[in-house]
């Protein structure tokens, strides 16, 4: 081997040793850490709630956006930017009309917005409302947003067992 092939060798050799050195690193920190539910490598704090109702995919639909401040009978677009009668500042990110609406949501007391996301799911025994909440601002919002939308969906689905 020539010099100058044996010293771009060695360099590649040096560079794929600072890379694996740099895995094992994040690998072996990572491991050390204790999983947190809820909580993600990307996107922070999130959580999920899933129900399925008694009730037609329109009427879930009317449900949960009446419940988020909006109209059911608003066609919403991307970049849709308003404020909610309980001055929630939202911006709409994604909407399908009767199945998904994901969107930047800030409460009035909260200091950061997070997103939301609504999907309708037709389903055997009616349809799935699902929420997803992401970049929640740590373990105590996360708790508290999966109470919330617990007890959100939980009454919904007491409120119309009881009238059926």
């Amino acid at each position: 081997m020539l010099p100058r092939q044996r010293q771009a060798c060695q360099s590649a050799q040096g560079g794929l040793q600072q890379q694996q050195d740099a895995w094992n690193h994040q690998r072996c920190h990572t491991m050390s850490e204790e999983p947190q539910v809820g909580k993600t490598r990307n996107q922070g704090w999130e959580v999920g709630v899933r129900r399925t109702l008694p009730v037609q995919p329109t009427q879930a639909w009317q449900l949960i956006l009446t419940h988020l401040g909006l109209s059911p009978a608003i066609h919403y677009a991307k970049g849709m930017a308003f404020e909610t009668q309980n001055q929630t500042q939202v911006e709409i990110r994604s909407f399908k009309r009767g199945s998904l609406i994901r969107m930047k949501w800030q409460p009035p007391s909260w200091e950061i917005n997070s997103t939301l996301q609504v999907r309708v799911i037709p389903a055997k025994t009616g349809t799935t409302i699902s929420v997803h909440h992401e970049w929640l601002a740590d373990a105590e919002q996360r708790a508290e947003m999966l109470e919330h939308w617990t007890a959100l969906l939980e009454g919904f689905r007491d409120e119309l067992e009881q009238d059926a």
